[in-house]
């Protein structure tokens, strides 16, 4: 199956699931100035792989984009609960003002948590929101390379290079452990380009 991420498509699923106040807060969010990959755009993308993804298992679609749109809502490079925070601003602000019963906000909450992507999905839902948010790792290796770099750009006032590189090795060694990247059976088709573009990486930074 081939999905292309279409930008446009992409603006079109965000401004039809929120309403405007929200729409407006979270694009706030994915403008701030830090973030180089983590931006609207990469939501774009990843809703329209999803959406694409979705139409073929028996998957929620309202779980699966709400989780996508929110799960970089907040982004600090570096932190390790930004998606416990993004989840946090999302069920504060979205899912307080109506009152809904666990059973409605919890299938969200495992979607955002799965794009930790430390263990399996635990849902459908979240098994095609980590793929669709890891699609690119399944990209050619230029444009692969291209995200690596947009992150490394975020990353920049915080850390140094060396310990920049420390950490990017230390997170393609975390990822070609993992036994799966992706969790679908359309992810499955990019899992073997996917290990190649990041061993490849893992190379060429051991050998600086």
């Amino acid at each position: 199956m081939q999905i292309t991420a279409n930008l446009t498509d992409g603006m079109q699923i965000f401004d039809n699931m929120l309403v405007p106040g929200e729409r407006d807060q979270l694009r706030k969010r994915y403008a701030e100035g830090h973030r180089k990959y983590h931006t609207i755009e990469h939501i774009y993308e990843t809703l329209v792989v999803a959406m694409a993804m979705h139409r073929l298992y028996k998957a929620d679609m309202h779980t699966i984009m709400e989780g996508i749109m929110v799960h970089d809502a907040v982004y600090v490079p570096g932190s390790s609960t930004n998606e416990e925070d993004s989840w946090e601003l999302c069920r504060n602000y979205h899912f307080k003002k109506d009152g809904p019963t666990k059973s409605i906000w919890h299938p969200v909450e495992l979607v955002v948590m799965a794009t930790k992507h430390q263990g399996p999905p635990q849902t459908i839902e979240s098994a095609i929101a980590v793929d669709a948010d890891l699609w690119g790792l399944g990209n050619e290796y230029d444009e692969y390379l291209r995200a690596g770099d947009l992150i490394a750009a975020e990353f920049s006032p915080f850390c140094t290079e060396e310990q920049w590189m420390a950490g990017r090795a230390a997170f393609l060694r975390g990822m070609l452990a993992k036994p799966l990247i992706y969790w679908t059976a359309i992810g499955a088709k990019r899992e073997s380009q996917a290990r190649a573009n990041l061993a490849a990486e893992l190379t060429e930074i051991e050998g600086m």
